[in-house]
């Protein structure tokens, strides 16, 4: 999975007509956060989508109302984290020497600093980090740009 922003035409088109057990097809609704359960290269990786994506139980998402984007790009900065990432592992009770995978029960246990006006200068700045990283097509960006904070 990519990290950050999903390319819904670089996905491939499912024939199947039913895949696992029937879900709530509200948790498909963009915009979205998907969150893979595989940890890849030491640390979490999610990525947002504005458009609606079925995903398996191998995956966990987190739905937003529209009116509220910029919550799930703020999460998004958060869970791509190198400090989520770390908390995680030291908690997680899926992710050590011999698996390597998060589950939906230790992402709810991520403290994600609340979305307030203390906090509105420290969201903001998460947010346009998330949007730059987003949109670059470059991956040494994120690289450099973690030197640089």
């Amino acid at each position: 999975m990519p990290r950050y922003q999903i390319d819904p035409t670089e996905l491939e088109i499912l024939s199947y007509p039913r895949l696992e057990s029937s879900r709530n097809p509200q948790i498909y609704k963009a915009p979205l956060v998907i969150i893979s359960e595989k940890v890849e290269s030491d640390s979490i990786c999610a990525a947002f989508s504005e458009e609606d994506i079925v995903y398996t139980k191998s995956y966990s998402g987190i739905t937003i109302p529209n009116s509220l984007v910029h919550i799930a790009h703020y999460l998004n900065g958060v869970i791509n984290s190198s400090i989520a990432s770390y908390f995680i592992f030291m908690t997680a009770a899926s992710w050590g020497v011999e698996r390597k995978t998060v589950m939906t029960q230790d992402l709810a246990r991520l403290p994600i600093p609340e979305h307030n006006k203390e906090n509105e200068r420290f969201i903001t700045q998460i947010i346009e980090i998330e949007g730059r990283l987003r949109k670059s097509t470059n991956k040494s960006v994120e690289k450099e740009f973690k030197k640089t904070t």
